[in-house]
C-alpha cells in the first residue's frame, strides 16, 4: 500500500501561512517542514523523498523551497497543495511584507525599507533583484526554479509546462478566491483525512488593502511610473498566462 502524504508547496506571499496554520493544527503530530540550508536553496524529488523516508510518521509536510515532484516514487501517493495569486497584486504584497519585517537581515527587507514601491520594483526587476516578482509562480509550477531544470528550459517552455501542470492538477487554490479554495481543498482531501476542521484566521495578511482585485490593481498602477508598470507586466507574462488559465481551471473544478 502506498503511503499517502499531503505536500504544501508554500509559495512566498500566496496565503501559505494561513494554509500551514490549518494543516499543522489538523495534522498535529504528523506535520513536518523541510527547507534547505540557505534561503536560496531549492529542493527536488531526491530531497523530498529522503525527508519523507527518514520521517515515517509524517503525512503532511510544508516547504517554501520544494518543487513539484517530477516523478512520484512508487511507494508514495502525494496530495499536492499549492495556491496561486495575481502576480501584480502579489508583487505589491511582497513589498509590503518585506517593508514591515522586523529583525530581518535579508537584502529584500533592507531594500524595501529604503525604497518606495516604484524604486523597489525597479530593483527587483534588475539582474540583482532575483526572481521574486519575475514570473515567480511559473518558475515554481514548471520546476524552472530548480537550477538543474533551469539550464534546459527557456521562457516558452516554462510557460507551456506551467500551463500543462495547471491543466492536470486536481487541486490548487486561488488567493483572491480563498474561501472557495478552502472548500475545494476540503473536498480534495476528504477521502484521505476525513473530518478535518478548515476554520481559519488570516496569517501574515496586509491590513487596510482594497477588497477587490480590480481595486488593488488600480491602486498598484497609481503607485508606479508608467514605464515601471509596463516592465512589471512584461516580466510577468508567463505568470499572467498561468493565472488566467488557473482561473478557468478553478471554475471547472468548483463545478465538478
Amino acid at each position: 500500500m502506498r503511503r499517502k502524504v499531503i505536500i504544501h508547496y508554500h509559495l512566498f506571499k500566496n496565503a501559505g501561512s494561513t494554509v500551514d496554520h490549518i494543516l499543522e493544527r489538523e495534522c498535529a503530530g504528523h506535520f513536518g517542514q523541510i527547507e534547505g540550508e540557505h534561503p536560496w536553496s531549492v529542493l527536488g524529488d531526491r530531497e523530498m523523498t529522503a525527508y519523507l523516508d527518514a520521517n515515517p510518521a509524517i503525512d503532511c509536510v510544508t516547504s517554501h523551497q520544494a518543487t513539484l515532484y517530477t516523478t512520484v516514487p512508487e511507494h508514495l501517493q502525494v496530495f499536492p497543495i499549492m495556491f496561486l495569486r495575481h502576480p501584480i497584486d502579489r508583487a505589491h504584497s511582497v513589498y509590503e511584507y518585506e517593508k514591515r519585517q522586523t529583525g530581518s537581515t535579508s537584502h529584500g527587507s533592507r531594500m524595501a525599507k529604503q525604497l518606495d514601491f516604484d524604486a523597489y520594483v525597479q530593483w527587483r526587476l534588475s539582474p540583482e533583484g532575483g526572481a521574486v516578482i519575475r514570473d515567480f509562480q511559473a518558475r515554481c509550477v514548471s520546476g524552472r526554479r530548480n537550477p538543474e531544470r533551469a539550464r534546459t528550459m527557456n521562457d516558452q517552455q516554462m510557460r507551456d509546462i506551467s500551463l500543462q501542470q495547471i491543466a492536470s492538477m486536481q487541486f490548487f487554490g486561488i488567493v483572491e478566491r480563498f474561501d472557495e479554495s478552502i472548500l475545494l481543498m476540503q473536498r480534495y482531501l476528504e477521502a484521505f483525512r476525513p473530518g478535518m476542521n478548515y476554520h481559519y484566521e488570516r496569517v501574515n495578511s496586509t491590513a487596510g488593502r482594497a477588497r477587490t482585485i480590480e481595486e488593488r490593481l488600480t491602486v498598484i498602477q497609481s503607485q508606479l511610473a508608467a514605464q515601471t508598470y509596463d516592465e512589471l507586466i512584461r516580466h510577468n507574462q508567463a505568470d499572467l498566462a498561468v493565472y488566467e488559465a488557473a482561473l478557468q481551471r478553478f471554475d471547472m473544478l468548483v463545478r465538478q
